[in-house]
């Protein structure tokens, strides 16, 4: 998050020293990401520190996480508390720490071209591995499976939003004003969605165990040229297409190729289905356009300025070749086409 939450720095590094028997000399925020909220804890280890909406589902992600960790992914394994567990409650948060990796996510690497390249590579070489980990992991731990719906119920809510709980606040009917403007365009993206989806429930697909958010924002390069998949709260089984959206295809030649020819290179050879791919393209701009706007609408931990944050970064949304404007762009092409969206041709 780019805002702090509603709970105190003081309050968080009261509750750090109190659980983990660290005495933190400072703790700082630092505006990053987007599914919580960071913090850098200064002592005589460095600590990270995750601030977090739903602290059971942490606690879900923790448990694979320590399990991917022993299966060779390289991945930051959260600190237990002084009894063992790894998620505490502060406030209505859930708290996670980690050990502190000096460096910069890929997306805010300085490295040159060719490097990045190659880092790119490394990437899709790791996703390949997690996919082929999906039997072992899924044998030892319950996770989500995809049902072609995530998201769907939420976003009507909020593009017809009700029981609002700032009914008279400006930035509610700016945001308002700003749907109904496009009510035609969104409503039409969802009912894209919900049809694809309809569709695609009746195909079989091999499912893998996807990281669900694996753009470059959540791939940190440390100072010592170490690669961390971070941020696996969306982790899912799913078709593979569900990860492979993030590294692009034959149909999204805009994007960029390494990725690709890295995940080839561990799993081997395999062919995207461009229905899925344009699927998870629109599931993507429902999620953000579901979570900028409960922020906005009904979600009171964010106060004032998370919620003008949230408000800018919902309209960002929807400049040209941003995630809502290609959504639009591609579920155009399918209401022009309403054949595509029969099951034979997925």
């Amino acid at each position: 998050m780019k805002t702090e939450p509603s709970v105190s720095s003081e309050e968080i590094k009261n509750k750090i020293n109190q659980s983990y028997g660290i005495s933190l000399e400072q703790l700082n925020f630092v505006p990053v990401g987007e599914g919580s909220w960071c913090y850098w804890g200064q002592a005589q280890n460095d600590i990270f520190v995750r601030l977090v909406k739903d602290k059971d589902q942490i606690s879900l992600t923790n448990g694979l996480i320590k399990l991917l960790a022993s299966l060779g992914v390289p991945i930051p394994i959260p600190l237990p508390d002084k009894s063992g567990q790894t998620v505490v409650q502060v406030a209505n948060f859930g708290l996670v720490v980690y050990p502190y990796i000096s460096g910069l996510t890929l997306m805010k690497s300085d490295r040159t071209n060719q490097q990045v390249s190659s880092l790119r590579q490394a990437v899709g070489q790791m996703i390949g591995h997690l996919h082929g980990l999906t039997r072992e992991i899924s044998n030892q731990i319950e996770l989500p499976i995809e049902n072609f719906t995530r998201f769907q119920s939420e976003f009507r809510s909020i593009i017809s939003p009700r029981n609002l709980i700032h009914q008279t606040d400006q930035i509610v009917k700016d945001l308002l004003y700003f749907i109904n403007v496009r009510r035609c365009e969104l409503t039409n993206l969802v009912q894209v969605a919900e049809r694809l989806g309809a569709n695609l429930r009746s195909r079989e697909f091999d499912y893998v165990l996807c990281h669900g958010d694996i753009h470059e924002d959540n791939v940190l390069l440390s100072e010592n040229g170490n690669l961390y998949i971070i941020d696996w709260d969306g982790a899912i089984l799913a078709p593979r297409e569900r990860d492979l959206c993030f590294f692009g295809s034959e149909s999204y030649p805009d994007l960029d190729k390494d990725n690709l020819s890295g995940y080839f290179a561990s799993s081997g050879p395999v062919e995207t289905n461009p229905v899925l791919m344009d699927y998870y393209k629109i599931e993507w701009a429902l999620q953000e356009v579901v979570d900028y706007g409960s922020r906005i609408l009904s979600d009171s931990r964010f106060d004032l300025d998370g919620r003008l944050d949230a408000w800018q970064q919902f309209r960002d949304l929807f400049e040209p070749n941003q995630d809502v404007d290609c959504a639009f762009q591609v579920a155009a092409c399918y209401r022009r086409d309403t054949s595509v969206m029969n099951s034979s041709q997925l």
